[in-house]
This record gives structure tokens, C-alpha cells and sequence, in this order.
């Protein structure tokens, strides 16, 4: 600390208090919200990759794969820090004078036992006693979002297997399936990528490692073209083909919010699991629950009796997202139907009609994960993914 204040960026860090005009306050950020750039925020993360695979031909066209992937991502930039976060050691310190002003508490026994002191001379003292102990007391917060620390860290592995049956008697065809699990503290390397926010807790960011909203254990891929063999060599009838992509996947992880008091202490709060959840006594998921359109709606999908609201100034102990919870499946196929004419030995004629989501299925979207609101729990949105879509187009080509 120097002055009350401790040291920033250059530019913000000359415009120390006192500062006399209004204007000049204001426009040098004095509790508000500055952005943080880190300086090293262009540097490109880097990624280990490595995998181990073994071919198997088992017909002249036809091949078997599988492999086993991994990948490990260092220093990948992220805007998950909460750099003015409220030390939590201050909760046992002062309790709930910390959502107090300055100037109610200033002469608190409790406080001067403590030792506390304003950390400058001019700092504001109707604002509250977290605001004068946080590391940049003069700032009410720090915008990590326009050049994020590169201190996200990801593992990924996963078994791969796939089967190819290269063009023959019209048909060709490829199957994949991974397993996979990606662990991570961020949510990619791009800083400005979605993410779930500041992590819980800045001063154990361990805690915050988990499952990565990404992942998706079981991953299905199904594709082929075949050329329809009836009527082939007439000019008018033959010429069709169909070609399909099906997808199959597991729902992404899920996190479950609370609202309890931090007192500045940290951001995101989640819930915890109730006594019971970790032996099994009492599911996550509602056992009344099922996808009936009966059911799915009126029964809330999530068990409520599974979470509970920490006390004020506690962490919560569920995980930043829960690879045992998780969001419907992705159940989708793709399907198009293609017609040649060949309308002279240069010039070819296709019409096509493709149609996504082929089976208009109706998947479910995700529950409302939100603790203190009054719908959690319950999947309230009707339809999680787009209604089938037909598409029609016609080509020459010469």
C-alpha cells in the first residue's frame, strides 16, 4: 500500500487521493468498476496432446479405430477472477458488522480490538466496512472481462472408437463413439468465452475445478450416403440418394445457486448438499420425476430435499457443475434426400430436400437451477431444442 492505495495500472495509479473536482473523481474511476488488464493477457495458451491408436482393416473397405486422447491446456486465459474479493478471514474477525457503514462502526469495540483503520484519509465512510477491507478499497469492484489472468488449466482424455466403410456398392458410411471426461478451471482459452462467472472463492480457487460445462461423457455419431439402387440406369427415375447425420449425446453438467450472504467474500454462491445425499439416503433427482408430459412439467425434475442454504459466510460444497447431474440427452438426426439429372455429359441438375431434426423430436430443456427461486427445480421451458426444419434447393453444375 502506498498512500491507502495499492498499486494498479500506471495511469490509475498516478490519480491518487485527494482529489478536489468531482469530474476528475468520476472520470479516474473512484468506487466504481475499472477494468483489469493483465499483461501477459496476449500470450497464446499452450496444449499437450497426445493419444495412442490402433487400426484394424477388417474388409477391403472397411475400417476399425480406437484410440485412446488426451490433452492437457496451460495458461488459458480466463475472466473467472474476482480480484477485489473480501479476504473470508475478515468473517470471523467482525461477523455481520461487515455489511455496516464505516461510520456506524469506526468506534465498535469489536473493531478498534481489531485494529482497523481507514485505509486512506478521504476513503468514503457511509460505504461498509468489507468495502474499506477489501485489497482495492478505493474500487467497488474489478472487471477481469477485457484481458483476463492466463491461469485456466484443463485435462481432457477420452476413449475413442469409430468404424469407416469407405464408398462401396453405393454406400458409405461412419460410426463414432467417445468416452470422455474434461476437467477444467476455465471455461476455454478465449477470455471473453461464456462462462459461469466469477469463481466462489478467490483466495482457494481449487474448489472451483471441476467438470467443465463442455462436457459430454458419451458421445454418438452416426453418418452415411447411399445411392438408392432402384432404377440406377434410368435417366428419369434413378439418380437418388440419402444422406443422414444422427447425434447422440450426453447432457451437459448442471450447478445448483444459492443466495446466502458473503458479505463480499466471494461471488456465485452455491448451495450444499443435505446430510444424506453423500450415502445415497436422499437422490438428486426426484424419484416422482419422469418425462411424461404429465409428469415433466407439473413434478419438479430436481429433488429440493437434496440441497440446503448455507448459513451466511459459508461456502457451499456442491462443485462448480456436477458430472452426476446433468441436462437432457442431445437426440438429433439430420436427413437429406438428393435427385441427379444428368442433363447433358457437362452440365448436372440436383434438387434436395433436407430436413433437421428428420423425427421432430421434442427434447426437454434444462431444470431452473436457481435455489431461492420459486420454480426450482422444475423444467419450465417446453421444448430445449429447435422444432424440425425442412429445407428445399435445387443446383446446376457445369
Amino acid at each position: 500500500m502506498r498512500d491507502g492505495f495499492t498499486s494498479f495500472a500506471p495511469a490509475i495509479n498516478a490519480l491518487k487521493p485527494p482529489i478536489r473536482d468531482a469530474a476528475t473523481l468520476s472520470a479516474n474511476l473512484l468506487q466504481q468498476t475499472p477494468f483489469f488488464y493483465f499483461s501477459k493477457a496476449g500470450r497464446a495458451p499452450y496444449f499437450s496432446d497426445w493419444n495412442f491408436t490402433i487400426e484394424r482393416q477388417i474388409t477391403s473397405t472397411s475400417l476399425l479405430r480406437t484410440s485412446y486422447h488426451g490433452v492437457v491446456g496451460n495458461k488459458l486465459l480466463s475472466r473467472q477472477q474476482s480480484q477485489n474479493q473480501l479476504d473470508p478471514k475478515y468473517w470471523a474477525i467482525y461477523g455481520n458488522l461487515l455489511s455496516s457503514p464505516v461510520s456506524a462502526v469506526l468506534n465498535n469495540p469489536a473493531v478498534v480490538a481489531a485494529g482497523f483503520s481507514l485505509p486512506y484519509a478521504t476513503f468514503p465512510r457511509n460505504l461498509q466496512l468489507q468495502q474499506a477491507l477489501r485489497p482495492f478499497p478505493q474500487y467497488s469492484d474489478i472487471n477481469s472481462n477485457a484481458g483476463g489472468q492466463n491461469d485456466g488449466h484443463s485435462t481432457f482424455h477420452a476413449l475413442e472408437a469409430s468404424y469407416e466403410h469407405r464408398f462401396s456398392k453405393g454406400l458409405f458410411m461412419m460410426a463414432s463413439y467417445t468416452f470422455a471426461k474434461l476437467i477444467s478451471g476455465s471455461n476455454g482459452e478465449d477470455a471473453n468465452r461464456a462462462s459461469d462467472g466469477a469463481v466462489q472463492n478467490q483466495y482457494n480457487r481449487r474448489l472451483d475445478k471441476a467438470v467443465a460445462s463442455q462436457d459430454t461423457p458419451h458421445n454418438l455419431r452416426v453418418s452415411y450416403v447411399y445411392d438408392i439402387p432402384f432404377f440406377k440406369n434410368n435417366r428419369y427415375l434413378g439418380g437418388w440418394k440419402v444422406s443422414a447425420i444422427h447425434t447422440y449425446v450426453s447432457g451437459t453438467p448442471l450447478v445448483v445457486n444459492c443466495s446466502q450472504n458473503l458479505f463480499g467474500a466471494g461471488s456465485n454462491a452455491r448451495c450444499s448438499f443435505a446430510p444424506g445425499v453423500s450415502t445415497g439416503a436422499i437422490p438428486l433427482i426426484n424419484p416422482e420425476w419422469n418425462s411424461g408430459k404429465d409428469t415433466a412439467f407439473r413434478v419438479p425434475y430436481l429433488n429440493k430435499a437434496a440441497f440446503v442454504l448455507p448459513p451466511n459466510m459459508t461456502y457451499g460444497d456442491t462443485p462448480r457443475r456436477m458430472s452426476y447431474l446433468r441436462t437432457p440427452w442431445t437426440i438429433n438426426e439430420d436427413i437429406a434426400l438428393i435427385k441427379d439429372f444428368k442433363l447433358t455429359e457437362k452440365v448436372n441438375f440436383e434438387i434436395r430436400g433436407a430436413a433437421s431434426n428428420a423425427f421432430n423430436r421434442s427434447l426437454l430443456a434444462a431444470p431452473v437451477t436457481a435455489q431461492n427461486n420459486s420454480a426450482f427445480g422444475f423444467i419450465n421451458t417446453p421444448q430445449g431444442n429447435g422444432p424440425r426444419n425442412i429445407q428445399l434447393g435445387a443446383r446446376v453444375s457445369f
